[in-house]
């Protein structure tokens, strides 16, 4: 976690598989390649900051695990789906869905649950929920409060 846009542009010169979202002044200081310009121009658009490791993050006791699946195209799926997670009290935070890369009118839901992927019931629901999916990806597991 950095303090300001720019703290988070030097950070990524310094650091070879990082990468950060900031200004063209930003990345001409700090070395930075730029792979998409003008992002915060696109009408409607919000910016969800991620940080991405390659060492999965212990528990803290207060985190939250996002997912990304997709599912065949079927009356009920969806319900079936989170149906899994309530089953073992896992509590929804958030459930968006997106148009799926390539495919008409399917789509691929992201979903922000309570909890650590690593605990017992959080990997029983994901064992069940792997069923149930045509795709299943744990994006990763972090401290709720960030």
């Amino acid at each position: 976690e950095v303090a300001s846009t720019a703290e988070g542009a030097r950070r990524a010169g310094k650091e070879k598989a990082a990468a950060a979202i900031a200004s063209p002044w930003a990345a001409k200081i700090y070395g930075l390649k730029i792979r998409q310009r003008d992002v915060q121009d696109h009408m409607g658009n919000s910016t969800r900051f991620l940080v991405l490791g390659q060492e999965p993050v212990p528990t803290t006791g207060k985190d939250k695990t996002s997912l990304l699946f997709s599912l065949p195209h079927r009356a009920g799926a969806l319900h079936r789906a989170l149906g899994v997670l309530s089953s073992k009290g896992l509590n929804l935070l958030k459930v968006e869905s997106r148009p799926a890369p390539g495919k008409r009118w399917e789509y691929v839901f992201f979903v922000d649950v309570r909890g650590h992927a690593d605990r017992p019931e959080f990997r029983q629901a994901l064992t069940r929920l792997q069923k149930q999916t045509q795709d299943l990806r744990v994006l990763g597991s972090y401290p709720e409060d960030r």
